[in-house]
């Protein structure tokens, strides 16, 4: 079987790596360069204002919010990202925007551009983009149909399993793990298959019918319900339950007219 670690799957750009825009609106006379002096001075007016936007890379910091805040929060003082001159340096000012594990990690594991463009979208993969991708993978592995309907399993496990990282046989093998119908798994495995198509059209041809167990519960509650409608028969009396009513008597078995204490010409000589 083969071992496919979190991370190394492959999935749909589009899926993982959506358009963004980290840099936001700008005026037309806003991109003439400043002054080296001029911009110290609007980032010292920047770096004065309160509630600075950090980010921690914890799950419960959503970075695209945090992006909207720097990119509000530069532009009061008329710094726009979209200028080449304000990205380096707040690339430069990053550590005052940072906390946590997205500090350590720009620290020691970052090895891209210094600028805010790069480094924000480092940090979208590395906190955002690589936890969805693990999920991806990890619910890949626990596909199961549960309750589902086939044709939903199917769909999902198609879904999930959208990678040429894994084997087409390994896929078959998950495929009808992950099923839900004992029977079913086992006409598919005396089965032979080309392929992951064949092997869904397969399981779509042999699944058992949901009305044959449908009809099988159905008789067997109306059957219940019938021996539970019906009254209780009353017990026969044993003869070993008779007991004699004379005090004398401690036998069981017979009544007080035919009791030899009672009778002793009863008793055979």
């Amino acid at each position: 079987v083969n071992k496919i670690e979190p991370g190394s799957l492959v999935f749909a750009a589009d899926d993982l790596y959506p358009e963004w825009d980290v840099t936001g609106p700008v005026p037309d006379q806003a991109m003439d360069e400043l002054s080296a002096t001029e911009l110290e001075q609007r980032v010292e007016k920047c770096l004065k204002q309160k509630e600075t936007p950090i980010y921690s890379g914890e799950d419960t910091d959503d970075v695209e919010v945090y992006a909207l805040n720097m990119i509000t929060w530069y532009a009061a003082y008329g710094l726009y990202f979209k200028s080449p001159q304000v990205d380096s340096r707040v690339g430069q000012l990053m550590m005052n925007h940072t906390r946590g594990k997205a500090k350590h990690w720009l620290l020691r594991d970052y090895k891209g551009a210094r600028t805010w463009t790069a480094m924000i979208k480092g940090m979208r993969n590395r906190f955002v983009t690589k936890a969805k991708e693990e999920d991806l993978v990890a619910s890949f592995f626990d596909c199961k149909q549960g309750a589902k309907s086939l044709d939903a399993y199917i769909e999902e496990f198609i879904r999930l399993g959208n990678t040429d990282d894994v084997s087409e046989q390994y896929k078959m093998i998950l495929f009808k793990k992950g099923l839900k119908s004992t029977k079913l798994r086992e006409l598919l495995q005396v089965r032979e298959f080309d392929s992951l198509d064949d092997l869904l059209d397969g399981a779509r041809g042999l699944n058992p019918k949901d009305n044959d167990s449908e009809v099988v519960k159905s008789s067997s509650t109306k059957t219940t319900k019938k021996s539970a409608s019906l009254p209780a028969e009353p017990k026969a009396r044993g003869r070993s339950s008779q007991r004699c009513s004379a005090t004398r008597c401690l036998e069981t078995g017979h009544t007080a007219d035919k009791c030899w204490a009672l009778h002793p010409e009863l008793k055979p000589q």
